[in-house]
């Protein structure tokens, strides 16, 4: 596994967590003030989503490099 392919992984995850933070945070203030917020929430699933993704593709790229090291053929 490179190392800026983990690093960009890395970048997306934290970027899709402070996407859906935000979102979050606009579906409260929606909420709040008796407005709609169902646009705001699907945009927050979108990013949960995606952000899922990435940890999954984080979590196969770690297992690939234990696979890697525990077979020998770190050559990559």
């Amino acid at each position: 596994m490179q190392q800026s392919e983990f690093q960009r992984i890395e970048k997306a995850i934290h970027h899709c967590r402070r996407h859906v933070e935000r979102a979050r945070s606009e579906v409260e203030r929606r909420e709040r003030r008796g407005m709609d917020a169902g646009h705001a929430r699907t945009m927050m699933r979108t990013f949960q989503q995606l952000q899922a993704e990435h940890e999954a593709e984080r979590s196969r790229l770690l297992q690939a490099k234990d696979s890697e090291q525990v077979g020998g053929t770190g050559s990559r």
